[in-house]
């Protein structure tokens, strides 16, 4: 079954919109984050809100190279949807409301990392 395509108004698609190619990063230190986000997100069960956001928030800012501070509302709104988006599923199926409201959510993430990516 294929995802529905409900991003076409996302103006930000990818980090790698927003990295600077030139940028260097630690890719194992990377790798590792985007493993235990994974982990967290996938066994809920064990984890808080909390977890999930902080692990995003390092993702990101060790991709570009930022305080976790600067990256946490990007981390905040990204957790946020996807915990919507696994509640609602879980419960009956998401609603188009639902969809307008994650895309609102991943929309405002995006655009939050970008402008702390572009203001250092």
């Amino acid at each position: 079954m294929t995802a529905p395509r409900t991003h076409a108004r996302c103006p930000i698609s990818s980090a790698s919109t927003i990295r600077s190619a030139e940028q260097p990063f630690d890719p194992k230190k990377a790798a590792a984050l985007e493993l235990e986000w994974w982990i967290i997100h996938r066994q809920q069960w064990k984890y808080t809100r909390q977890d999930l956001e902080n692990v995003l928030a390092e993702l990101h800012a060790a991709i570009f190279m930022q305080p976790v501070e600067t990256v946490r509302e990007h981390a905040r709104l990204r957790a946020e949807a996807m915990l919507l988006r696994d509640d609602r599923a879980g419960h009956g199926g998401l609603l188009s409301d639902d969809l307008n409201r994650i895309a609102d959510m991943l929309d405002r993430s995006w655009v939050s990392l970008q402008q702390a990516v572009r203001a250092r």
